[in-house]
C-alpha cells in the first residue's frame, strides 16, 4: 500500500485522538459543551496572567464561573430528560402510539 500525501507533498500521518473524534451530529452535541468548558478555563487562565488588578480578575472569573454553571445546568437537565424518556420506553415496552396506550397493532 502506498503512503498518502497531502496537497503539500508531505506524508499525512496525523490522526485525531480518540476523545475528539466526531462521527455524527450526536457526537458533536455530546462533546461540544465539555470542549467549551475547557476553552473557557484556558481563556480564564490566559487572562488571569495578563490582568494586573485584583477586581478585574474577580469579575472575569465570576463571569466564567457563571457560564460554566449554566452549561452544567443545561447538561443536567438534558441528562434527566434522556433518563426519563428511556425509563418511559422501558416501562411501556417500546415506543410508538400503540405501545404507549397499551393496545397492540392490528
Amino acid at each position: 500500500m502506498r503512503p498518502s500525501y497531502g496537497a503539500t507533498g508531505i506524508k499525512d500521518t496525523s490522526t485525531a485522538p480518540g476523545g475528539v473524534e466526531i462521527r455524527d451530529l450526536d457526537d458533536l452535541k455530546t462533546k461540544l459543551p465539555g470542549l467549551t468548558v475547557i476553552g473557557l478555563a484556558v481563556i480564564f487562565l490566559g487572562t488571569a496572567l495578563t490582568l494586573s488588578s485584583g477586581t478585574g480578575i474577580l469579575e472575569f472569573g465570576a463571569a466564567v464561573a457563571f457560564l460554566i454553571g449554566a452549561i452544567s445546568a443545561y447538561l443536567r437537565v438534558k441528562h434527566e430528560e434522556i433518563s426519563r424518556i428511556s425509563v418511559e420506553k422501558k416501562n411501556h415496552g417500546g415506543s410508538g402510539l400503540f405501545s404507549m396506550i397499551g393496545n397492540k397493532a392490528p
